[in-house]
């Protein structure tokens, strides 16, 4: 049972080893894509809806209008992507969180469940000792008795 437990609790910690890895990878990504999405919403209040429809406004000729309506709309799906990306590497970071800590109490519970039977086995030796010690004690009392009283002298 102890060699299953420390078994155990080597894949947990390489387990948590590598979580902590990832997490860290993870939250990298996540502040990276969190300081551009800010800036991209600062440089959006700044300048306004004003400025797509100053595009698409300010096109001189129908492909102008049309490379202008393209881009806006590319910055548009860059926006929500972005977006996207940092709500998913913010999902991901709690939920790597969570498993960390569920794998971290699961290693107390075994390292507490190792000692537990490190006590017992413990005991259980000290019992066996204590018991035959007394074996040993009864059969040198039970020489001694019959050196003592030999049973032929009776008759």
């Amino acid at each position: 049972e102890m060699t299953g437990l420390s078994d155990k609790l080597d894949a947990l910690q390489n387990s948590i080893d590598e979580t902590k890895q990832k997490l860290t990878v993870a939250e990298e990504e996540y502040n990276q894509k969190e300081e551009l999405l800010r800036e991209r919403l600062v440089a959006m209040y700044e300048d306004g809806e004003t400025q797509y429809l100053d595009i698409l406004l300010s096109s001189r000729n129908i492909v102008e209008f049309i490379s202008g309506y393209y881009l806006i709309n590319e910055f548009v799906e860059y926006d929500n992507t972005l977006m996207q990306e940092v709500a998913e590497r913010r999902d991901d970071i709690e939920i790597t969180k969570t498993k960390l800590e569920k794998e971290e109490t699961e290693i107390k519970l075994i390292k507490a469940k190792r000692e537990q039977t490190t006590v017992v086995l413990q005991n259980t030796i000290t019992l066996q000792e204590s018991y035959a010690k007394g074996q040993s004690m009864f059969l040198w009392l039970l020489k001694k008795q019959k050196n003592i009283f030999p049973t032929n002298t009776l008759l």
